[in-house]
């Protein structure tokens, strides 16, 4: 099981990166780690790609401003978080 759980880790952490350069233009990493917190609905499904929308943006304490960036990821990198969401993950938290 230790071993699983490991080899989960260093997927995430691949997956981690590809997330940051397949999705447009990279995210600071206060931006993109509030993604990685569960259940915050931020990833969509919309016309067979996968959008993640961010919730903290840089100018946010100084404007107050409700403006979340969208990322949209390549289809590619897209289809391997959505098997990993419903395969591993589920599963993951199953142990």
């Amino acid at each position: 099981v230790n071993l699983y759980k490991s080899a989960v880790q260093r997927f995430l952490t691949h997956m981690m990166m590809l997330l940051h350069v397949a999705s447009g233009q990279p995210a600071r990493k206060s931006e993109f780690l509030g993604l990685l917190q569960a259940d915050k609905r931020n990833l969509f499904l919309h016309d067979g790609y996968v959008l993640f929308i961010l919730r903290y943006h840089k100018s946010l304490n100084m404007t107050n401003a409700s403006r979340f960036p969208v990322r949209v990821l390549l289809p590619e990198a897209g289809r391997l978080l959505v098997q990993f969401l419903i395969l591993i993950h589920s599963f993951r938290a199953w142990l």
